[in-house]
């Protein structure tokens, strides 16, 4: 407990694109996945890096997950679709809509696609900042598994959904990546795996009172939604605009990342991309974007905060240090690496 190694990026994509090729993955798609999971790690947002990596694993390997999926369209107008992820990885498919968004909004201004019957993504802000990359804004967000109590409630009844919004600018990038629980679920797991509490204010138990301990809040229990009933309904929303019109599963009919490994989530997503030249010139919004950043971060500081930073730049900080210094990884995480290396008889490099 307690315990870290650093490992350098470019072996730990390395190594893990081997593992994928292992379970069926074309190079292309290998590459991509253990690129995800890395980035995750490498701008701090751990509970989404590599430690998933046994796990999507064991799904390819059992079926949970179609390694080669046939994306269909199944409606589509110049500035929206809706896709059918064949139940593939949810890193392919939320690829392929932004993509599919992207060339959307260069044509109409806006892109909206859902993408439906698919599985976990990992962090939503892997795909706003596609988005940014063409000069525009992002949107993605998705539904999952009934992971927290309806305000009120004491079932778990409603997802504690991702949303990431990007938003670009001339030398700095607005990133939003967030659940509108209070926590991402995977962030609790950590936790539980390096036997620490978690914060007041995290979760509730399954009597609905605020716990500080994991295990309660993972047996049973539920994530306080941000804002209370306010995260409540906006959780609600996001549900509608992903599961709800995607037309596929919603509800007590998804399934979970840690589930049944031969069954696939079938959880939708939503993927926007707005192209802001087309409303305004570039650099009249840039110099307004940076205008506005620099009187927010004016503002005085409270006692022992020496900076304020916007949405993007912590992660951003984290990458340039984790980039010079190798990527932390808890000895947890390296023990399930080596086993799952030796389990599909890969030499592990560590």
């Amino acid at each position: 407990m307690g315990e870290e190694r650093y490992l350098q990026l470019n072996e730990l994509i390395e190594f893990i694109t081997v593992l994928f090729k292992k379970v069926g993955l074309s190079e292309k798609d290998s590459n991509l996945l253990a690129k995800s999971y890395v980035d995750n790690n490498m701008r701090g947002i751990d509970s989404h890096g590599v430690r998933l990596v046994p796990n999507c694993m064991k799904r390819l390997k059992e079926g949970g997950i179609n390694p080669n999926p046939k994306i269909k369209i199944e409606a589509e107008t110049p500035s929206t679709a809706r896709l059918d992820g064949d139940n593939g990885l949810g890193q392919t498919v939320a690829l392929e809509g932004m993509n599919i968004a992207i060339k959307k909004a260069e044509e109409s201004g806006i892109g909206f696609v859902i993408c439906t019957n698919t599985n976990n993504a990992g962090a939503m802000g892997s795909y706003t900042r596609i988005a940014l990359e063409k000069g525009m804004a992002g949107l993605s967000m998705a539904a999952t598994i009934p992971s927290m109590f309806a305000w009120g409630g004491i079932k778990r009844v409603i997802s504690n959904p991702p949303i990431s919004i990007s938003f670009p600018g001339r030398k700095t990038h607005f990133i939003i990546d967030i659940c509108l629980g209070s926590v991402a679920w995977n962030k609790i797991y950590v936790m539980r795996d390096k036997g620490l509490p978690i914060p007041e204010g995290w979760a509730m138990d399954h009597n609905g009172e605020i716990t500080t301990d994991p295990i309660k809040a993972i047996d049973g229990g539920s994530v306080i939604p941000i804002g209370c009933h306010k995260g409540y309904g906006l959780s609600l929303a996001i549900e509608l605009l992903t599961s709800i019109l995607g037309g596929h599963l919603f509800g007590k009919d998804l399934k979970g990342l840690f589930g049944n490994p031969k069954v696939g989530e079938g959880i939708a997503m939503t993927l926007g991309a707005l192209d802001v030249s087309k409303l305004i010139d570039v650099d009249i919004l840039y110099d307004r974007v940076e205008t506005f950043f620099q009187f927010i971060k004016s503002s005085p500081f409270k006692e022992g905060v020496t900076e304020i930073m916007i949405p993007g730049e912590p992660e951003e900080k984290v990458k340039k240090i984790r980039m010079k210094e190798g990527i932390p990884l808890p000895r947890e995480v390296i023990k399930s690496l080596k086993d799952c290396a030796a389990e599909f008889n890969v030499p592990f490099p560590f």
